[in-house]
């Protein structure tokens, strides 16, 4: 799969830019040939079996070339500038350096530790592990004004994108507390939202438009006023 992706890349570039296919199709490659490689950084176990110190460290080394050639793909799908695929890289990023943090804190502790220093070094390695999460969150921020900008409405990226971002930013010790509460809100809104339109239908189909016209105009003036453009 990758030597035919690299080839069709390279069919690609080599075409006069009369006869090229559209962008779209290489951003398509670049993307898969970062889906190969996460597949190859994924199937990396990051405890190799009978491993020590030294096992540990090449496995880490591996896991790490791998997450860094598959996000090398991906940014330059990112950069062919077809939106659909620039969306799902950025979705991609982020889950590599998810990935790479969570099975890092999954990984069993050095033998030989007590209650105390196990603690220490569990406390000691989400420190260093932060740098991992914030990563994700940036990818994940710049990939959802990306889609809102360009009007991307691929929901196989978006709405996992939108569930990564909510986990990344709660506490560690209430991610599902908080992942569960952020959907409860946004429902509950929404259905006040219908509830309320069905009531002012039922009082008049003038009340009902009047109302939209009246949210229309202060959503409108709220913008105006403290809204930024974020293409500028």
């Amino acid at each position: 799969a990758e030597r035919t992706l690299q080839l069709a890349l390279q069919t690609w570039r080599a075409a006069p830019e009369d006869d090229r296919p559209d962008e779209w199709h290489a951003a398509q490659a670049q993307f898969y040939l970062g889906e190969v490689y996460r597949e190859w950084f994924r199937a990396i176990p990051l405890v190799p079996k009978g491993s020590d110190e030294e096992e540990l460290a090449k496995a880490l080394e591996s896991k790490a070339q791998m997450l860094l050639t598959a996000q090398g793909h991906y940014i330059r799908a990112i950069r062919m500038q077809n939106e659909q695929w620039a969306v799902a890289a950025g979705f991609r990023c982020g889950e590599l350096y998810d990935e790479l943090r969570r099975q890092m804190l999954d990984a069993p502790l050095p033998p030989g530790l007590d209650a105390e220093s196990a603690a220490a070094y569990r406390e000691l390695l989400l420190q260093r592990l932060r740098i991992l999460s914030e990563k994700a969150i940036v990818a994940y921020e710049q990939t959802l004004s990306l889609a809102a900008r360009a009007r991307v409405e691929d929901n196989r990226f978006l709405e996992p994108t939108r569930k990564a971002l909510i986990v990344e930013l709660s506490p560690d010790t209430n991610k599902a507390g908080m992942f569960g509460l952020y959907y409860l809100i946004r429902d509950l809104v929404v259905s006040v939202a219908a509830f309320g339109g069905a009531f002012l239908w039922e009082v008049s189909p003038q009340a009902n438009f009047l109302g939209a016209f009246f949210f229309g105009v202060l959503g409108t003036v709220y913008y105006a006023i403290w809204g930024t453009d974020e293409r500028s």
